[in-house]
């Protein structure tokens, strides 16, 4: 432990400083075990952060009669093994732990819950290099214990503490902030749009049940052959599945690859318009995007260019909102296809122009409230990683933190 730390700090192994406990699982097979009056924690759980509540509980009995641990609240806590390795949690209330979990609790006073959950969580990476297992990631008890941790004095740790919990606090109120858009967008989705098979009786007033054959013209694409480097990376956007985690977010600007010219003159491509609307019909389908530039797509899309009677953004979200029948529809043991002849039978509910661009304009303000509120988290996130760069290294020192008598 020769490594510099700041003036005031100390090197230390975390086992200096904690006592670690991992827990235990009642038998299944007990009743009598489950359903009472004690938060259970199972390590995936964890990855919700500060914990209030657990998905399960057992009894006195089952406590007593099993390896579970009751870990006191404000005990920071670390998933071991599995898809949640090495993610760290806070617990806010008394709870057992199962053997996936291990409760890292500060002992002697010299180590603060707070800080100690925000050097963890900055650890993590770390933890992870030294992860045990050619499948899922598994940490160890003796990892953990053995972590090396740069310690600066007790009241200069819990400032630390206060001031990264201040900005976790707000990525939560951001994260909360985005779901409930999400289910507004959701909800006006549904209340906005039909989805199913409405006879023309049965449509709202000004709405008319159309074939989209009719109002777009449909295009499809294709792949050129991989044999020839002169097909590829050229100057003609290609969206393919790999660009599928971009979609359902509007506009797309990029792809991860692209065409060249000769590569759409020598297969079955074509190059879509700006403003050309399409959905991915294989693998993840009902996947939508809206082309911000000429682009060609792959076989596995089908782009509508819209005629005058359509609006590409009502068309857009449309298709979002028909996502659940895409997904139902779609066949196939290994890869989900729809067909093409569903998309040729396809009809819209279609209200008149000035009706569709006030729906249009009404989700896009729900979009952009999305938008903002996913830049703040991104924001906040990047705040949050550079203050534990600074402030858990000692880079940068806290000089409103003041010692209290007792140290």
């Amino acid at each position: 432990m020769s490594r510099e730390v700041p003036s005031g700090w100390k090197l230390a192994k975390l086992y200096e400083l904690a006592t670690m406990k991992a827990g235990g699982t009642p038998a299944r097979d007990k009743i009598q075990y489950y359903n009472g009056d004690i938060p259970w924690l199972k390590s995936g759980e964890i990855n919700r952060g500060r914990i209030w509540a657990t998905e399960e509980t057992i009894t006195e009995k089952g406590l007593a009669e099993s390896s579970a641990k009751l870990i006191p609240a404000g005990t920071p806590v670390v998933a071991m093994y599995g898809a949640t390795a090495g993610v760290v949690g806070f617990l806010e209330i008394e709870a057992a732990i199962n053997q996936a979990v291990l409760a890292v609790q500060p002992t002697g006073g010299l180590l603060d819950a707070g800080f100690c959950l925000h050097m963890l969580s900055y650890k993590a990476v770390d933890l992870l290099s030294l992860t045990q297992g050619s499948g899922q990631p598994n940490l160890s008890k003796a990892l953990i214990e053995n972590l090396e941790v740069s310690l600066p004095p007790l009241h200069e740790q819990r400032r630390i503490a206060e001031i990264l919990s201040s900005v976790d606090e707000a990525i939560a109120a951001t994260r909360a902030v985005i779901e409930q858009t999400r289910k507004v967008k959701q909800a006006s989705l549904g209340a906005l749009f039909h989805r199913g098979n409405w006879t023309d009786e049965e449509l709202p007033a000004g709405h008319r049940l159309t074939s989209l054959e009719d109002i777009a013209r449909r295009g499809s694409g294709h792949t050129p052959s991989k044999k020839f480097s002169e097909y590829w990376n050229g100057g003609v956007a290609w969206v393919s599945l790999q660009d599928t985690k971009a979609l359902d977010r509007r506009h797309v600007n990029n792809t991860a690859a692209n065409i060249s010219d000769l590569g759409v003159k020598n297969s079955s491509a074509e190059v879509h318009p700006a403003g050309t609307v399409f959905v991915s019909r294989d693998a993840t389908v009902g996947k939508v995007g809206i082309m911000q530039n000429p682009m060609a797509v792959s076989q596995h899309f089908i782009a509508w260019t819209c005629g005058p009677r359509l609006d590409n953004l009502f068309l857009y979200y449309w298709l979002l909102n028909m996502k659940l029948v895409f997904e139902r529809i779609a066949a196939g043991s290994t890869i989900k296809t729809i067909g093409l002849g569903f998309f040729k039978e396809l009809q819209i509910a279609l209200p008149d122009m000035a009706i569709q661009k006030r729906i249009a304009s009404q989700m896009m303000a729900i979009d952009d409230a999305l938008d903002q509120s996913e830049a703040s988290l991104d924001e906040l996130k990047a705040l949050k990683s550079a203050l534990m760069s600074d402030l858990l290294t000692g880079r940068k020192r806290v000089t409103d933190a003041l010692p209290l008598a007792a140290e």
